[in-house]
């Protein structure tokens, strides 16, 4: 049985709420219980202590680690151009200070 990282009980109950509204359950109760609260599997394996210990945190087996934290796929590049590739943003530091 593995125990919940400590969080400030604000931080608990917020993320218990998300969970419980998203996955259906709580991280605290899933993590208590060894399974992840995004699947709902036996979270018991996994491939290093980091992802272990993200279990205690998160509430994420390894499979919903690595799909979670995974980096996105990449974007192939179709031609057209982004706010930052027209220049919309050259005259940033000019409209606001930020020097201060």
């Amino acid at each position: 049985m593995a125990k919940p990282a400590w969080k400030a009980s604000n931080i608990r109950k917020g993320l218990d709420g998300v969970t419980g509204i998203i996955y259906g359950r709580s991280a605290s109760e899933s993590i208590k219980a060894d399974i992840c609260v995004r699947c709902g599997k036996p979270a018991v394996e996994f491939t290093d202590e980091i992802s272990r210990v993200e279990f205690g945190i998160s509430g994420l087996c390894q499979k919903c680690q690595d799909f979670v934290f995974a980096p996105p796929p990449e974007e192939e590049d179709d031609g057209s151009l982004s706010a930052p590739d027209i220049g919309v943003y050259d005259d940033f530091d000019d409209r606001f200070d930020m020097e201060g």
